[in-house]
């Protein structure tokens, strides 16, 4: 496979506007060598999809018709998020970091010819949905000295608690990680949540913690360039279903996607002494759908934590402090399994 890539990458270098971006991909390829990752396995998450384990030649051999400046980006991402040791999952904005988000699909695609998508998440049947977010503004209107601070307080919450599950290493990628806090504000309700492909190990206040609400749509507050995140939707339903019930846990979610309990998840319902974590087998990324079934096991099962088949896991809690050191407690009890 690596011979066979390098005499693929030489052909691209024939022309002589990808012969800058071909000589690149080759001297980054040499670095994977001398740091001895030329044979290390990573899989990519796609929403839906996943890949199967692959190394970066597998990769470029993949998506070798891309445009060769686009490659080199990507495989310099790679490069970079090796850098840490324990990164085995890698989601598709950790691969186009920087880049455009239309160029994703075309890179899933390229993989899919390859063999390399799993196809073994079962998807909710009927029509898939995503709920747009729509911007309203920089803060919502009416709000009090008090309110205010009460949602910067928030903002600080969910900073300081991603900032704890980096270190518990919850997660092998920093943006596979969604903190959202709910707050009932007279008649309205707000949802603090983390922005989209941000990088949990230094989250920037207000931008990076945008406000989101809904009024028969969805509405975000913020930085207007910073979008919350894809799975804004199922929290809110989440969130909202638990504060109907008046669970004390409606207040705090968390949803990581760590690699040991997503493989135990394959096979069975996660049993552990400090909390039973039941799976769900049907799955439909950032909707409602899925929101209201998570919500539905916790009740059920009175716990207040789920796992989604070949997906992650969420957690709800009274507060994200507590609750990330009860993640840190099943992280642990996980890796002695």
């Amino acid at each position: 496979m690596k011979n066979e890539v390098k005499i693929k990458l030489d052909k691209i270098m024939i022309q002589e506007k990808d012969k800058e971006w071909g000589k690149k991909i080759h001297n980054c390829l040499e670095e994977f060598g001398k740091k001895g990752w030329e044979d290390r396995e990573f899989r990519i998450l796609y929403g839906h999809y996943i890949t199967k384990p692959m190394t970066v030649y597998e990769y470029i051999d993949a998506c070798i018709s891309n445009p060769p400046k686009q490659m080199f980006f990507a495989v310099q991402n790679i490069y970079n998020k090796f850098k840490n040791p324990k990164i085995t999952l890698l989601s598709v904005r950790d691969i186009f970091e920087g880049h455009q988000n239309e160029l994703m699909i075309e890179n899933k695609d390229c993989l899919g010819k390859k063999g390399l998508i799993e196809t073994k998440v079962a998807l909710t049947p009927g029509k898939i949905e995503v709920p747009e977010i729509a911007y309203k503004g920089v803060l919502p209107e009416s709000l009090s000295k008090e309110e205010l601070y009460s949602i910067f307080e928030r903002m600080e919450e969910i900073k300081k608690s991603a900032k704890m599950l980096v270190e518990e290493e919850a997660t092998t990628s920093l943006t596979h990680i969604v903190i959202s806090s709910f707050y009932k504000c007279k008649d309205r309700n707000f949802m603090i949540i983390t922005a989209t492909n941000t990088s949990k190990d230094k989250i920037s206040m207000f931008s990076e913690t945008p406000i989101v609400t809904k009024d028969k749509k969805y509405y975000y507050y913020g930085d207007s360039l910073i979008k919350p995140s894809a799975e804004s939707a199922p929290h809110w339903v989440i969130h909202s279903t638990l504060h109907k019930d008046k669970n004390p846990l409606c207040k705090s979610i968390i949803h990581i996607h760590n690699d040991r309990m997503t493989e135990i998840s394959e096979h069975s319902d996660i049993r552990l002494k400090s909390v039973y974590i039941p799976v769900i087998t049907k799955f439909s990324y950032a909707t409602e759908e899925i929101g209201k079934e998570i919500a539905w096991m916790l009740k059920r099962h009175n716990t207040f934590g789920v796992s989604v088949k070949a997906h992650g896991q969420w957690f709800v809690g009274k507060n994200l402090i507590e609750l990330a050191e009860q993640i840190d407690v099943i992280l642990k009890e996980v890796k002695n399994r």
